[in-house]
């Protein structure tokens, strides 16, 4: 038996168990009319086709081995066309994904645009020949800050940071914008982020308040690295800061005056953002 015959034998059966995780758990966490492996529809066959007592007909697609970006884009809109929506998910053994978070990795074309299709995240379920090794979780990629005259500025061109999240519940949601697709109710990891850091500079803000007593001054300095050490086991270094960094977005939530470099509390110079305490509390006139 040659090497490439084992290879196929060994996805072959990584597939198989796969379909099968699907096909026992989507109805645990769904209101499911019919399911079906191998389902075929016109030129197409579903590995797992799932329609909910809604009506809603979707496709999970499991991909063991990489393809075009062209040929998941193709694929994708003859399912829109049937009014299927799909979810692909991608078994993380096959492109060395690991649940947890990661810094400087390379990550390949058709990653990027399941990232791009789902809004910021891709999924996976790693399975090796001797069974499943993890149940569902996402990865988001995010820009990975070069160290540059100890400032974190250069940004890296081919390299990513990823952040880990665990799927908790196999609920699916749908949305349709280009293509119609099929995701779990998870949230976006940065939208959470962002959420996290509001919440640390409102309470921030009140500390600060609080403590000035009737010396208000509406401005108040906060070093990074400080909203960076209290979100980091959860989100990684490179989350936290490329949420900051992009906090002047009309959608960001996040209101920051100024980023970059200035004298704290304590006169030292760091990179620092500046805020505006009426932002985030109400001030006593």
């Amino acid at each position: 038996m040659t090497s490439e015959t084992k290879r196929n034998i060994s996805q072959s059966f990584e597939h198989m168990r796969m379909k099968l995780y699907f096909y026992e758990n989507i109805p645990l966490s769904n209101e499911v009319s019919h399911i079906e492996e191998e389902y075929k529809i016109a030129d197409q066959v579903i590995d797992i086709y799932v329609e909910l007592k809604n009506g809603t007909k979707i496709a999970i697609e499991i991909q063991h081995s990489k393809i075009s970006e062209a040929r998941l884009l193709e694929r994708t809109l003859n399912y829109s066309k049937q009014d299927i929506y799909v979810l692909w998910i991608l078994n993380g053994n096959s492109f060395n994904r690991k649940p947890q978070n990661q810094d400087g990795i390379r990550i390949s074309k058709l990653e990027t645009q399941l990232h791009k299709l789902y809004d910021g995240r891709v999924y996976y379920v790693n399975v090796e020949p001797e069974g499943l090794l993890s149940n569902v979780y996402s990865l988001s990629y995010v820009p990975y800050f070069k160290l540059k005259d100890i400032v974190y500025k250069k940004k890296a061109k081919s390299t990513r940071s990823v952040c880990f999240q665990q799927v908790k519940n196999l609920r699916l949601k749908c949305i349709s914008n280009k293509y119609k697709l099929a995701m779990f109710e998870d949230k976006n990891i940065k939208s959470c982020c962002e959420e996290e850091i509001y919440t640390y500079l409102k309470n921030y803000c009140k500390e600060t308040y609080k403590h000035r007593g009737n010396k208000i001054n509406n401005q108040v300095v906060i070093p990074v690295i400080e909203i960076i050490s209290s979100l980091r086991d959860k989100y990684g270094f490179y989350v936290v800061y490329d949420v900051l960094k992009s906090s002047k977005t009309k959608e960001s939530k996040i209101q920051i005056a100024r980023m970059g470099f200035m004298k704290d509390s304590k006169r030292n110079i760091r990179e620092c953002i500046k805020v505006y305490l009426n932002d985030y509390i109400p001030l006593k006139s």
